[in-house]
């Protein structure tokens, strides 16, 4: 990829976050908005039109088809990500596909292979990494800023009210709590334990966890669970769709402790992304924006590794997006929650 010549866009999908991820295209550095596709062609033409994009499909294979778009967006419910994340590479298309990549490691795994054997980049859309917010966390820790982090507590959580009706909270859909909001904390975690081991991320050694498992949904609709890591790290990661919960995420370690207060969706609707941080008894907060709105940051994070073939940590890169994957899959296997459409 030419550094000088955008990579070109196209969204599938026209869901919740797909007219985020339009608007961050077109105020990234290194992209712009080629097409948008949706099975409702009215929906595509709206979204196109809202975000200037040119072209707009009345179907995914036809925005696939069109050689004038380089990279796609995966903005589809969770059991269709490994498909159009597989369609995308064999089409040639870079893939940034929201997480999570897939609905459990074995398949992860299949869609990387994909993307490798084609030639392609393909990446998790775990749009917080990109954020300074969590480059300044990742250099305290590195300096030894509070120490050794001994406990974590993440929480992510809303009220999808409507329940069973949101494709969020279906269990064909691969819905739930953790696949929507907990794996967040979980990257978080094992970003953590990494960089506690002078590695860009760590996998714990044990995953347990409970959820409260709807009647009607037959997904999680809130529950907790517990990573240990190798280290002696140990991380609680608190999530609910079905429940309004603090989006914060707190580090304690042996010389102090970091609070992230907005980490997952810093300056979305005004959140600031602040860090608090306390050091032998003396407190500080830091608020730490960004230049530009954090899909864009991710669609300039996504470019570099498109040119260059790594990521710039804390991004996510593939490695480290199959070790997430492989502690849902231990969570899911604690709380007794399995998908009809996934894959072995």
């Amino acid at each position: 990829m030419d550094d000088e010549v955008p990579l070109r866009w196209g969204v599938l999908g026209v869901g919740y976050i797909a007219p985020q991820f339009a608007r961050g295209v077109s105020l990234s550095r290194s992209g712009t908005l080629a097409g948008v596709a949706s099975r409702n062609a009215g929906r595509a033409a709206e979204l196109a039109r809202a975000h200037g994009a040119p072209k707009h499909f009345g179907s995914y294979l036809e925005l696939l088809d069109d050689d004038e778009i380089d990279a796609v967006y995966i903005a589809l419910p969770n059991h269709l990500h490994v498909e159009w994340t597989e369609r995308s590479a064999l089409a040639g298309k870079h893939v940034l596909c929201e997480k999570p990549i897939a609905l459990n490691a074995a398949e992860a795994a299949h869609a990387a292979a994909v993307a490798r054997e084609s030639g392609v980049t393909l990446m998790e859309g775990f749009m917080y990494r990109a954020h300074p917010q969590i480059t300044e966390m990742t250099r305290l820790l590195s300096k030894g800023e509070i120490g050794n982090v001994r406990v974590m507590e993440c929480s992510f959580g809303g009220n999808m009210r409507g329940g069973d009706k949101n494709y969020r909270m279906q269990r064909e859909a691969g819905g739930g709590a953790l696949m929507d909001l907990g794996c967040y904390g979980v990257s978080l975690s094992r970003l953590v334990a990494g960089i506690g081991s002078g590695a860009s991320f760590a996998d714990p050694i044990n995953v347990t966890g409970i959820a409260r498992i709807g009647q009607t949904s037959g997904v999680d609709e809130w529950g907790v669970g517990l990573l240990e890591f190798e280290s002696g790290l140990i991380s609680t990661v608190t999530c609910g769709n079905q429940v309004d919960i603090a989006s914060v995420a707190r580090l304690w370690g042996t010389e102090g402790s970091i609070t992230l207060r907005n980490p997952w969706q810093p300056e979305i609707d005004g959140r600031a992304p602040e860090l608090v941080i306390e050091h032998r008894g003396a407190m500080e907060s830091r608020i730490l924006p960004a230049d530009r709105p954090i899909y864009a940051l991710e669609v300039d994070a996504f470019a570099e590794y498109v040119r260059t073939g790594v990521t710039r940590a804390p991004v996510m890169d593939l490695e480290d997006s199959l070790g997430n994957m492989r502690v849902l899959d231990d969570w899911r296997r604690a709380i007794g929650l399995r998908f009809p459409t996934e894959g072995t």
